[in-house]
């Protein structure tokens, strides 16, 4: 694979074999692992990036469709790999406000208790 456009298609198979290990990482729970696929991620973006200032030129037909399908796909796992990261943060703001007791319960609130005791205090003079 020594033409650009070869390599190219060689570094965003790489890309997306390494986002489907990170979903399953982000799924495991394991930061250090998604740490390292990062770490690993932004090599081959560099290497990327490098193929893509050399210039690629007199590229067949194939290697083009071969390249879009690759993005396509990388496209689909990289917005599930957001989507699964949102949820893991949702979840743990939410059990880190359980646990601090920063969560609010809309029926025992002093607002509600000054509205209560004001309105039996009309309904009495009355």
């Amino acid at each position: 694979m020594s033409h650009p456009a070869e390599r190219l298609i060689s570094s965003q198979q790489q890309l997306l074999d390494l986002a489907k290990r990170k979903e399953q990482s982000i799924i495991s729970r394991h930061v250090d692992r998604i740490n390292e696929l990062n770490k690993q991620e932004v090599l081959i973006l560099k290497q990327i990036s490098q193929l893509e200032k050399e210039g690629i030129s007199s590229v067949s037909e194939d290697l083009l469709l071969k390249s879009q399908q690759l993005q396509d796909e990388l496209k689909q796992q990289l917005a599930l790999n957001e989507q699964l990261l949102k949820d893991a943060l949702q979840f743990t703001t939410q059990m880190i406000s359980h646990l601090t007791g920063d969560h609010q319960n809309p029926n025992y609130s002093k607002s509600n208790e000054s509205k209560s005791a004001k309105s039996m205090a009309f309904d009495s003079k009355a």
